[in-house]
């Protein structure tokens, strides 16, 4: 007597069945994987995946020369794929089972950003540990300590990220020497010396913070991250009650951001201050446009009475921002010699990276570069 199948089974075997990618003709499998990748460089995603699939289906069990690019068929497969869970087991399969893969730093790269925008800053970091380790002649190599560093900062351990910064920031030199990686090596190094003046203001180390900003600015005309290293300047200078210091600055960051997505927050830094605390619970009704800089402050003649101001603006920014993240790099106008700042919160940057910070799920080094990219 036949034994039927229990109905789930038979149900998951048609399931595949049906699900099967159509069948390619015996004389072009050879040939499915260069088929598949030159579908994705045009940007035919059905057909690219429908035929890379049936390479891994067709030589997933075998060795030699036929099965050279399963490695680089799972890595597309996995960029082509919306599903966060399914492109992480694609990318895994790369690291894990084809180390020598020609994509497998990349790889390892996307599996760091993915888990990072997944607020998993750990696994996000251990990628970027074996990256450096596994594939020191990476084009990648040179930023894994940077990214290393972000994900300490999101956590806001400040202590291992600070020397996660300064011993990536040591060692350019060593990458610039060699040469042919591929990264923009000065901008990298702007981009480490801006983290360290990150971390040092996260700190509370307004002095030495401003050291290493203003070498973004001195030493690296033009960085993509100009722009908050102006705004983070001023928020330092406005931290220690420098007004006036604070105010040119703040006028040189609404400069930098003219013409761009960013202007619109420099005239009136309540906007993202409004949204941030709305999210966070914190404000029960629309708080009031920031007002303009006053004349005294601006001439440099804001007197006892504009300092006490400042300091009272301060106490209520607080107050009224309870949300604002640990690192003390809220978005916030610098005080203007007078009550009623704008709330705090931070700018819509890198993590920045990059989703404060890991309270909320958030990567600051993903909002940098979100920020830059709109400056850009």
């Amino acid at each position: 007597m036949m034994l039927r199948a229990p109905l789930p089974i038979a149900l998951v075997a048609l399931v595949l069945v049906l699900g099967r990618p159509a069948a390619v003709p015996a004389q072009d499998r050879e040939n499915l994987f260069e088929q598949g990748l030159e579908g994705y460089r045009a940007g035919e995603y059905a057909k690219a995946q429908r035929l890379l699939r049936e390479y891994v289906e067709t030589y997933g069990e075998r060795r030699g020369a036929e099965a050279a690019h399963l490695g680089e068929a799972y890595h597309y497969l996995g960029l082509m794929t919306p599903d966060a869970s399914l492109a992480e087991g694609y990318f895994l399969a790369v690291t894990q089972r084809y180390p020598s893969a020609p994509v497998a730093d990349e790889s390892a790269v996307r599996l760091a950003q993915l888990y990072a925008m997944q607020g998993n800053y750990a696994e996000a970091r251990k990628q970027w540990q074996a990256l450096a380790r596994g594939y020191p002649l990476s084009r990648w190599a040179p930023e894994a300590t940077l990214r290393v560093g972000q994900s300490y900062f999101a956590e806001q351990e400040w202590e291992p990220a600070y020397e996660a910064f300064s011993a990536g920031f040591s060692r350019m030199k060593e990458f610039s020497r060699s040469g042919g990686r591929g990264a923009n090596l000065r901008d990298l190094e702007g981009e480490y010396v801006y983290w360290l003046g990150r971390t040092l203001l996260a700190r509370r180390s307004h002095g030495d913070a401003r050291k290493y900003l203003n070498l973004v600015l001195l030493d690296y005309p033009d960085h993509p991250l100009e722009p908050l290293a102006l705004y983070y300047l001023a928020e330092s200078y406005r931290e220690d009650g420098k007004e006036r210091e604070a105010a040119d600055n703040w006028r040189r960051f609404g400069e930098s951001v003219r013409n761009t997505s960013l202007e619109t927050l420099a005239e009136n830094p309540n906007l993202l201050a409004v949204a941030r605390a709305r999210e966070a619970g914190t404000l029960d009704r629309p708080a009031e446009a920031a007002a303009p800089p006053s004349r005294e402050v601006a001439d440099g003649a804001g007197g006892e009475g504009a300092a006490e101001a400042g300091v009272e603006d301060r106490d209520a920014e607080r107050e009224r921002a309870r949300g604002r993240p640990a690192d003390g790099g809220g978005l916030r106008a610098p005080a203007r010699g007078r009550a009623g700042g704008a709330a705090s919160t931070e700018p819509p940057e890198e993590p920045p990276d990059r989703r404060g910070a890991a309270a909320a799920g958030e990567d600051p080094a993903r909002e940098d570069r979100a920020a830059m990219a709109a400056v850009d």
